[in-house]
């Protein structure tokens, strides 16, 4: 406590009392008679934080003063007390978050996983994860990439069916045809193959012009497709001429195959109500030839041999090894 003219009143410390304090910045405040709290220096050299208050009726001040040392040692005790009761629930808050995190990129993780592997062509027939979300963002996303995925599907089947279809007659193309050949070779398997060619074509589109031409060879497509079995293969090779592939199967079991599409072919209504006719040449692996090249080469033979012998039939190359025959012949 200190009097109007900066002398201490009052002090813990007896030996104080009566002794000037005017010096003190604090003691200066209240003589101007101020009220107030800041940090000071006392006249022994300690760094307190002191509050005072004027009591302007008898002039004097009051100051209330503790070690700063004192209070940061308090307060660092409160604080590493507050902190070993708050850990636990800290703990239990950055869990809860981890899990509601992981909630919530669970289907865009899903997502990005499918986007990945559709990027490296890996799943574009694979199916799509199922995703039913109760954050409405991530079922948003999840609903227009699948529309996304299903149209990029949906169009790379049609792209992929273009590149292996014959537009016209909706048969397997040569390119595609080529390419089961070969892997038939690469993993060794008997079969045979029927080339077969529309007779006197030429004159049906000179009579009745191309669009009925195109007519006849879709005729001709969907008889050969009405009699193949499950697993063969109807090609078109060019023009007027296809080929039939025929996996585990025999030259005799080709051949019947072969005269039940010629029949068809010859009795069965055509679009320009005329005759028509086909003839068709059979070779057989690996019984005919030992390699591709060859084997399309005979069963050409043997269709040559067909159309020369009068057309309208059917003429196996087993058959053609008994004669000798012209190999600079054309059809």
């Amino acid at each position: 406590m200190i009097d109007a003219s900066g002398h201490i009143l009052f002090h813990p410390s007896p030996g104080r009392i009566g002794t000037p304090a005017s010096p003190n910045p604090v003691v200066q405040q209240l003589m101007a008679g101020q009220s107030g709290q800041q940090k000071v220096t006392n006249t022994e050299g300690r760094q307190f934080l002191a509050g005072y208050s004027y009591v302007p009726e008898v002039g004097w001040g009051v100051v209330s003063q503790s070690p700063v040392s004192n209070v940061e040692d308090n307060v660092r005790a409160l604080l590493r007390t507050m902190g070993l009761y708050s850990l636990p629930l800290l703990v239990i808050v950055l869990l809860f978050v981890l899990w509601v995190s992981a909630k919530l990129s669970e289907p865009l993780n899903k997502l990005a996983h499918l986007a990945s592997r559709l990027n490296k062509n890996e799943a574009l027939y694979s199916q799509i994860p199922n995703i039913n979300h109760w954050n409405y963002e991530a079922n948003e996303l999840y609903t227009t990439i699948t529309e996304a995925f299903n149209a990029m599907r949906k169009r790379a089947e049609e792209l992929s069916f273009e590149a292996q279809t014959d537009p016209l007659t909706g048969l397997t193309n040569r390119r595609s045809m080529e390419s089961i050949l070969r892997l038939w070779f690469e993993n060794p398997m008997n079969f045979s193959i029927v080339m077969l060619d529309l007779d006197h074509f030429k004159a049906v589109n000179d009579k009745h012009g191309h669009q009925m031409g195109d007519e006849v060879l879709k005729f001709t497509a969907r008889v050969m497709q009405s009699e193949k079995r499950e697993h063969d293969f109807c090609c078109r090779y060019g023009g007027e001429e296809f080929t039939i592939l025929l996996p585990d199967t025999t030259s005799e079991e080709a051949f019947l195959l072969a005269e039940r599409i010629r029949t068809q072919i010859e009795i069965l209504e055509n679009p320009i109500g005329e005759k028509i006719t086909i003839s068709l040449g059979i070779a057989s692996y690996p019984d005919s030839a030992q390699d591709l090249h060859t084997l399309f080469k005979y069963a050409d033979q043997s269709l040559y041999e067909a159309k020369e012998n009068g057309r309208n039939q059917t003429v196996l190359y087993s058959a053609l090894k008994k004669i000798p025959l012209n190999q600079s012949s054309q059809k």
